[in-house]
């Protein structure tokens, strides 16, 4: 599955647990730090855009999203615009 191919995943019935789970193979050369609580998503979320692929592409802090879906997509927009990956 390609970056692009998996945009609004969570409103497409993924959990955020196998959207890290993709990201994590998605992204073998970055530490993603393992998702312990969907509730965490916001700190998870804080880790996971200071990894380096995900701040190249220009992943944006969770922490201005009200919801997990809506930070999600902004990531997932990020990530399928940044052909440098």
């Amino acid at each position: 599955m390609t970056l692009a191919a998996s945009q609004n995943l969570l409103s497409n019935g993924m959990t955020l647990e196998r959207w890290a789970a993709l990201m994590v193979t998605a992204f073998p050369h970055d530490d993603i730090p393992q998702l312990l609580s969907e509730e965490d998503w916001r700190s998870w979320g804080a880790q996971l855009v200071q990894e380096l692929s995900f701040e190249k592409a220009g992943c944006p802090s969770p922490l201005g999203f009200e919801t997990r879906d809506l930070w999600v997509n902004a990531c997932e927009m990020s990530l399928a615009n940044n052909s440098n990956l």
